[in-house]
């Protein structure tokens, strides 16, 4: 419910007095503050020969945790909850609590809300709500019966300085939502027979319902959310009770506070759901053999219910449950239907999901290969329909050359354009600090929240330069495959397993198509696909040197740089790279066996493409991200690749140019908090197209 701009005045005041007088006998205790943003790392310790089942920095998991932000408009601020801890060497998971400044682009120290006292299992991860007063909720997950959750609200209306202790009880992955004109409905979990669903109400917060039971049947997890008075959730079953074969998926909704269920189609639904087949289920996943993550959920403008899930062929992580495919379900007032947005390569790569009003939708995950491949999380790409999600274009790179994966990217509620999505990083495979950050809505640039404070109020740190706009656009024929952004890891085509394992450095990072073979494998068309491009670019095309001669219009037009791209093909590993420089606007590329192909060749796997922007280049060595013990020596390094005369350099440090360092190398001694950040170098030599400046490299500095 909104309130008014005077109103959130007054109540900043309060926050201020109440800090300045917490412990008089009127508040409650001021909560203790944290030195800064400090994410949580967990390994849950289930390991196979790809890694642990899911381990990283998990400050934002679990996606059955809804919501875990809020802007209230009343004093333009986002408010979030996620998974601290004392210290980057430490698993001590600390419930905090802390917002976003939106007028003053500020963040506070964060409070601790909870302290789970030697827990360090993020399930028990809190969630976030606000009343019609602007009170802040934080419920704090437990873990079954053995570890009871908690039920929190700040003493004062928008301020996190202090809370007051609400209740006690069982309840796991907590789902709160204010209902306009009800109060509190709250979907959660209860380890009654196996994980079984519940829900409970209340007009206050304070006197709450009995809990009942929404489903039982094996075990269950849910995504939820609340849209006008409608309270939806989606769900899956864990058949014998196993969580490692969850599958199928369910939904029902109510939109009169619980006092009646129905299914999409306005079936009734008897509580409790006690069968496997019953009238909830939106799509049969255990007939197809595959298992079921949820991600998100939420309505279209036609009032319809939007489901995201990540389907796998097993638990494990790895090449042999691929594919992982981020499927959508979406009700179109007869029938589900299915769409493919892209695949990823771990079964806990988690994103949100965006529809807005004008029926542009949005997604924000880490889809791409991180730096930590087969691991919890990746590189956040951010993807986009124009069509009510039946078909998704790749729009930018959120983050690239990262050192650890970012993973679980959360939605606010009423996501504003400067603070769209936020999640952690961490790395999957050993400990590691973890930060947290968050981007804007064109998903342009990415921000940190600052690890250690200096100030009781600090400035988010940009992550990474501006990203420029996507540089490739606008592919037909659609069939012939999709945007990317290429690493090693990556698939080479839409409709094979084959795999980069080796590329040029100049390549990693770049946008490109990754084609489809069945469509390209034998076309002799001039025009097979076309595509539009943003900026001056140099296009690298990667062809099977198994043809005695490359089509003409590659031949004729493209320069063979004798470099490669490695594959995991077993019959050609190797792909030769031809790379010709072309202005912005229609670019058209040939097919595989168009004219200049020798009569009697074999058709072959076709092409795939990269595109780099100009400036980019010339560097055959870019700086490369790290991450570092507080106290070391690291060296950043740069080269051109065709230096035309003498060459000078100049280093920055977040866009700042370092004194002195003028050197092709930048050695960092004694590393400390202050010289994280982004690092890049602009190289001038004698042509006549320079400068040129390097990709950035972020440098992370851990606690020894």
């Amino acid at each position: 419910m909104r309130r008014s701009v005077t109103r959130g005045i007054k109540a900043l005041a309060v926050c201020a007095l109440t800090t300045a007088i917490a412990g008089g006998a009127a508040f409650a205790t001021e909560q203790e503050k944290a030195p800064g943003y400090r994410g949580i790392w967990f390994t849950l310790g289930q390991f196979s020969e790809h890694g642990d089942k899911y381990s990283g920095g998990l400050g934002t998991y679990t996606a059955k945790h809804k919501p875990l932000a809020i802007y209230a408009e009343e004093v333009n601020k986002t408010f979030f909850v996620y998974g601290g801890t004392t210290e980057a060497d430490e698993r001590h998971l600390l419930c905090m609590a802390g917002y976003y400044d939106h007028e003053r682009n500020r963040v506070p120290r964060p409070t601790i809300v909870h302290d789970k006292e030697g827990v360090d299992d993020p399930h028990d991860n809190p969630s976030i709500a606000m009343d019609a007063e602007g009170h802040i909720w934080v419920f704090v997950s437990g873990r079954g019966q053995r570890r009871p959750g908690f039920k929190y609200r700040s003493s004062e209306p928008y301020c996190i300085d202090s809370f007051e202790l609400i209740a006690e009880q069982e309840l796991t992955y907590p789902q709160p939502w204010w209902v306009e004109g009800e109060g509190f409905f709250h979907y959660f979990t209860k380890y009654t027979d196996g994980r079984e669903l519940y829900w409970e109400r209340s007009e206050d917060g304070e006197t709450w319902s009995e809990d009942v039971k929404l489903a039982g049947f094996g075990g269950h997890y849910q995504v939820s959310r609340e849209r006008d008075g409608r309270l939806i959730t989606a769900f899956n079953y864990h058949p014998g009770g196993s969580v490692d074969r969850r599958t199928n998926l369910y939904y029902a909704e109510t939109d009169d506070f619980g006092e009646t269920w129905r299914t999409v189609d306005g079936t009734e639904l008897e509580l409790p759901l006690e069968e496997v087949d019953n009238p909830a289920l939106a799509h049969d996943y255990e007939a197809d053999g595959r298992l079921v993550y949820l991600n998100d959920i939420d309505l279209d403008s036609d009032g319809h219910p939007v489901i995201q899930v990540v389907t796998s062929g097993g638990h494990a992580p790895g090449p042999e449950n691929e594919p992982r495919y981020w499927e959508l379900l979406r009700w179109n007032g007869a029938e589900w239907q299915r769409s493919v947005i892209t695949r990823s390569d771990h079964n806990y790569d988690m994103g949100s999901l965006y529809i807005e009003d004008d029926n542009h939708w949005r997604l924000a995950a880490p889809t791409a290969t991180g730096p930590q491949p087969w691991g919890t999380g990746g590189e956040m790409e951010l993807w986009t329909s124009d069509d009510d999600g039946h078909s998704w274009n790749l729009e930018r790179a959120i983050t690239r050359n990262s050192a650890r994966n970012h993973a679980y990217a959360r939605r606010p509620l009423d996501p504003q354009p400067d603070f769209y999505a936020f999640w952690a990083d961490g790395n999957p495979d050993e400990l590691s600090i973890s930060m947290l950050h968050f981007t804007n809505r064109d998903g342009s640039q990415v921000w940190t929240l600052p690890y250690t404070m200096t100030a009781d109020y600090q400035a988010p740190v940009p992550l990474l330069p501006a990203d420029p706009p996507k540089p490739v656009s606008q592919l037909t024929p659609r069939q012939a495959g999709e945007f990317t952004v290429w690493n090693e890891g990556d698939r080479t085509y839409t409709d094979r397993d084959i795999t980069i394992t080796s590329m040029p450095d100049i390549l990693k990072g770049a946008s490109g198509i990754r084609t489809s073979q069945n469509a390209g494998r034998a076309v002799e068309q001039q025009r097979f696909i076309t595509f539009h491009l943003a900026t001056e670019a140099h296009i690298f095309v990667a062809y099977d040197p198994r043809r005695p001669a490359p089509p003409n219009w590659l031949a004729d037009e493209f320069q063979d740089t004798g470099l490669q791209v490695v594959t995991s093909s077993e019959a050609q590993p190797e792909r030769d790279l031809y790379r010709k420089r072309v202005e912005p606007g229609e670019v058209v590329l040939g097919g595989n066996m168009a004219a200049g192909v020798p009569e009697g060749s074999s058709s072959g796997a076709t092409y795939f493409v990269f595109v780099v922007p100009v400036g980019e280049w010339p560097f055959a060595r870019h700086p490369k991200p790290a991450s570092v013990v507080e106290g070391d020596t690291h060296t950043f390094e740069a080269a051109l690749a065709n230096p035309q005369g003498e060459v000078s350099y100049q280093w920055l440090h977040n866009g700042m140019p370092i004194p002195d360092a003028t050197d092709a190398s930048l050695t960092i001694e004694n590393a400390s908090r202050d010289d994280e950040g982004t690092y890049s170098v602009i190289a001038m030599d004698e042509g006549p197209e320079s400068p040129f400046e390097s990709r950035g490299a972020y440098l992370a500095v851990d606690m020894d």
